[in-house]
């Protein structure tokens, strides 16, 4: 390989704007891994799960229509909220938050909701501060070390939680149906890695067919937990 040739980059940029069937099985592969989380948010924190999903779906057509339509994305419930909401309802709204037969907390909402929008805007000035500056004056206050240890924090902290979604644990299931959901959880798991491993060998010039392939690939893995709930 020459010092000018550059390398084959497998799947799409941001700036990218994949062919019809790859946006398709992209945007499919998205709705089903963030359509049970979003709801699933809105579960934990007792916020409507309606009014939820009627925000997410306009926010990802906002975002669509203004990326000019770029690498489809569905913009979900932000995980990163849970701790806090659960903590402020729990303090200030305990009698509908604490209530088990309450599905939605009107009480809690509203409090918690200034927060959220607060966060909005300043999280909407982060962004214009980052166009004005430029990407590497970023990357020089967040550089990758930074980020990437904060992303395996995260992680790490997790595990716990997704061993015990996996196992059912986190729902009550019994010992005797345990077991059904652990092999569900071992076949998903297997199947992104095989998929994952076998993308790293595609022709670059068959990336936009396998990249659609291996969306829809994923999207079954995905269909499998859903089948299973």
């Amino acid at each position: 390989m020459s010092a000018n040739t550059k390398p084959a980059i497998i799947g799409f940029l941001p700036d990218d704007t994949p062919p019809l069937g790859a946006m398709l099985s992209l945007g499919f592969q998205q709705f089903l891994t963030m359509f049970p989380a979003t709801v699933l948010v809105a579960i934990l924190t007792k916020f409507d799960v309606g009014i939820t999903l009627l925000a997410s779906g306009l926010g990802t057509i906002i975002a669509l229509l203004v990326s000019k339509r770029k690498i489809p994305m569905y913009y979900g419930s932000s995980f990163s909220y849970i701790a806090v909401i659960i903590t402020v309802m729990s303090r200030f709204a305990p009698a509908c938050f604490n209530d088990p037969t309450q599905v939605y907390c009107p009480e809690g909402v509203q409090i918690v909701q200034v927060g959220i929008i607060l966060t909005a805007v300043f999280e909407i000035g982060i962004g214009f501060l980052i166009m004005r500056i430029g990407k590497a004056a970023l990357d020089k206050v967040l550089p990758p070390i930074v980020t990437g240890s904060m992303a395996m924090v995260i992680g790490v902290a997790l595990a716990g939680a997704a061993l015990n979604n996996a196992g059912g644990m986190s729902i009550g299931v019994g010992a005797d149906i345990a077991w059904k959901f652990w092999t569900v959880a071992f076949i998903t798991f297997n199947c992104h890695d095989l998929v994952l491993r076998l993308s790293a060998r595609q022709r670059p010039d068959r990336d936009a067919a396998n990249f659609a392939r291996r969306g829809l690939w994923l999207s079954g893995c995905h269909s499998i937990w859903i089948g299973t709930f």
